[in-house]
């Protein structure tokens, strides 16, 4: 599958490793309808679809598990395993994505703030066989994971939540070089405002270093001028 970053800097896939889980480049959509209801003009709004980036679970960790597994694998780990919040769609992507490429899931997990939709998470979760530890707060997320570390045999490789970490938001560097393409290829106009659900924040900082790098490189955004 493509993986612009790789291609715009090919030293990078020389010392970054990645498996492949996602469908990409994922489709561009206008959201006429929406602007519509709202009361704007068509045309003004567009979606990337990154929701359908992999058939069983898509969504934003898709990119961001491909450099994390790929690590993983380079490692020579036979086990990931996620930590988080007990509804965390990180965890609930490495459940479903890890076996995909040989790797076993687990998860490390604290309370959150009751809602259905973290009990939806959870339950899948549960359902998939992953192997799941609790902790009793999110402060004893230092501790859980060093002691995972210690008494695990072989050592797991274990990610931060979210997956939030630069090897991780390489995935929406390369997003935003996938955009630029896109943009160059007439798809959608280029856009004026990006916006972005934010959480552990490796999505936005990937985002932001990426779209540098597409006017660096005039790739489909008018190319910057350097001081």
């Amino acid at each position: 599958m493509a993986f612009p970053l790789h291609d715009l800097i090919p030293a990078c896939e020389r010392r970054v490793s990645r498996v492949v889980l996602g469908d990409f480049p994922t489709p561009v959509e206008r959201l006429d309808a929406v602007v519509r209801e709202v009361g704007g003009r068509a045309g003004e709004l567009w979606v990337k679809r990154d929701d359908i980036s992999a058939p069983s679970y898509g969504g934003n960790k898709v990119r961001t598990l491909e450099l994390l597994f790929g690590e993983a694998r380079a490692l020579g780990h036979e086990q990931v395993i996620s930590t988080g919040a007990f509804g965390s769609n990180h965890a609930l992507a490495t459940a479903l994505h890890a076996p995909r490429v040989g790797l076993k899931p687990g998860a490390l997990l604290f309370p959150q703030p009751i809602s259905q939709a973290a009990f939806t998470n959870l339950r899948a979760l549960a359902a998939s066989g992953a192997a799941l530890r609790s902790l009793p707060h999110w402060s004893a997320l230092p501790f859980g994971v060093t002691w995972l570390r210690l008494a695990s045999t072989p050592t797991p490789y274990v990610m931060v939540p979210g997956g939030a970490t630069p090897l991780g938001a390489l995935g929406y560097v390369s997003a935003a070089l996938e955009l630029g393409r896109q943009i160059a290829a007439h798809e959608l106009p280029v856009p004026r405002r990006v916006i972005v659900g934010v959480g552990s924040t490796c999505t936005s900082a990937g985002l932001l270093l990426g779209f540098a790098l597409a006017a660096h490189f005039g790739v489909g955004f008018e190319r910057a001028t350097l001081p």
